[in-house]
């Protein structure tokens, strides 16, 4: 009798060790695949996701197209509201302390041109077909504000300010 409880409990023990390393290291394989680069399928991480969806990209005024400016993937603004000046990035991933991360200013808006991107942010647009993450931490981790395709939004109060990355995420 003690012989077969001993048996069971080991075994008990070893299924469970088992299931927990299979799920650590399907978590890991997600991980690496995710942060391979290029447009990933979308991970909804972070300590905080939050999708923020306050406009339609198609409004006017079209600062954040893909129309003439097929290199954009996505579009930060100095003020919320998609106001002030505009950074358009070319990358489908960004960190936002990348030397080249600045605010422009364009016919719609300058303040904060110059301004590097770097927790100046209070609004996003995403022109893609694809959702986007602004996160507080790279890569993607922290607080994360998602935005679904074709839509702008006001960074919330979590992540306004305090962005360090964004990425387009493809299903």
């Amino acid at each position: 009798m003690t012989i077969t409880a001993s048996l069971r409990s080991f075994a008990t023990t070893t299924t469970r060790r088992l299931a927990v390393g299979t799920a650590v290291l399907a978590v890991a394989g997600t991980s690496l695949i995710t942060s391979a680069g290029g447009a990933q399928a979308n991970p909804i991480v972070g300590d905080n996701p939050t999708w923020i969806n306050g406009w339609s990209t198609y409004s006017d005024p079209y600062r954040c197209s893909t129309g003439s400016d097929s290199a954009t993937f996505w579009c930060l603004y100095y003020n919320s509201g998609a106001e002030g000046a505009v950074y358009k990035s070319n990358y489908q991933y960004d960190r936002m302390n990348a030397p080249y991360a600045v605010f422009q200013s364009d016919r719609y808006g300058s303040r904060g041109a110059g301004q590097r991107t770097w927790h100046n942010a209070a609004s996003v647009e995403n022109p893609t077909s694809c959702n986007l993450g602004v996160s507080t931490q790279a890569p993607m981790l922290g607080d994360t504000n998602w935005v679904p395709p074709m839509r702008g939004g006001n960074l919330t109060n979590a992540v306004k300010n305090k962005n360090e990355a964004a990425g387009v995420y493809c299903d």
